[in-house]
């Protein structure tokens, strides 16, 4: 999901939202200030992708260790960021981020877990 902090203005992302104006929307969410993680870019590029049909051109102006870096940066800042639902729902709900736009198809991460049979301690 498409996040922003407190500071950020958001009239005309929100009507270009509300237009379904996708091409303009890329644009004008591309002037912005972006933060992501170092670690969590496969979201981020898959986000992008599925909802703009094309990679992102351009690098986030920051880039921080974590999840919960990014959401403690934007909080009382301006400036976008994507990330999964469930680690920001806090924020939301306490009000320190606002939530932009969940995007026109909804990207998830599958998860697979394994463990070995054959170890020999168990």
């Amino acid at each position: 999901m498409l996040v922003a902090g407190k500071e950020t203005y958001l009239s005309e992302i929100e009507d270009l939202i509300a237009r379904d104006e996708l091409v303009e929307l890329e644009k004008a969410l591309i002037k912005n200030t972006w933060y992501s993680a170092s670690n969590d870019m496969d979201h981020f590029r898959r986000f992008w992708f599925e909802n703009f049909k094309r990679r992102a051109d351009f690098k986030p102006n920051y880039i921080l260790p974590n999840i919960g870096s990014i959401l403690r940066s934007i909080k009382n800042n301006d400036g976008f960021a994507i990330v999964p639902d469930f680690l920001a729902q806090e924020s939301l709900q306490a009000g320190k981020i606002q939530l932009v736009w969940a995007g026109v198809k909804e990207v998830s991460n599958i998860l697979y877990f394994a463990t070995r049979k054959d170890l020999k301690y168990k």
